[in-house]
């Protein structure tokens, strides 16, 4: 593509997710984005990394990530 003057692909990041699940018999915030999952126990925290990996998501769909 590069070759044909197209612009270059960017690395494919999904949507981020943010779901509450059991995990070790606790309930826990699950976010899931880029490949990876991380946990957190509480919700600002899981809502202060979904926010981040949104605007990161958004930044990539709209060409504008460095």
């Amino acid at each position: 593509n590069e070759k044909l003057g197209a612009r270059p692909r960017s690395f494919f990041m999904s949507k981020p997710t943010l779901k509450q699940v059991v995990k070790d018999g606790a309930l826990v915030w699950e976010l899931s984005y880029g490949g990876m999952t991380r946990y957190f126990k509480y919700d600002w925290q899981a809502n202060f990394h979904y926010e981040a990996a949104v605007r990161v998501y958004r930044s990539r769909l709209n060409g504008k990530h460095s």
